[in-house]
This record gives C-alpha cells, structure tokens and sequence, in this order.
C-alpha cells in the first residue's frame, strides 16, 4: 500500500518515531481492510443501481 510506503520513508528520515510508524501503520492496515470490505460488498454502501 502507499501509505505504508511513505510512512517507512518518514521513519528513515526521522521524520516519525518507531511508535508513531508503529500506530499509523496500523490504522492504515485497518483502512485497507475496511476499504476491501466495501468494495467487495459494493451493494451495501451503494444507493443507486449502476
């Protein structure tokens, strides 16, 4: 995912600590997660007919 990516590069340059890489880069997992959730379930969260 990019944003994983991008917050290993945060933490090479020290833009970011090990805990806070740590704690984004499980709310991002989590929002991958839930994204996929939604777009397998498209019918769910859709409210017109394509």
């Amino acid at each position: 995912m990019e944003t994983q990516v991008w917050l290993e590069l945060a933490l090479a340059a020290k833009y970011i600590q090990k805990e806070q890489y740590n704690t984004l880069l499980t709310l991002s997992e989590e929002v991958g997660r839930l994204l996929s959730y939604m777009i397998t379930r498209h019918e769910k969260f859709a409210k017109w007919k394509c």
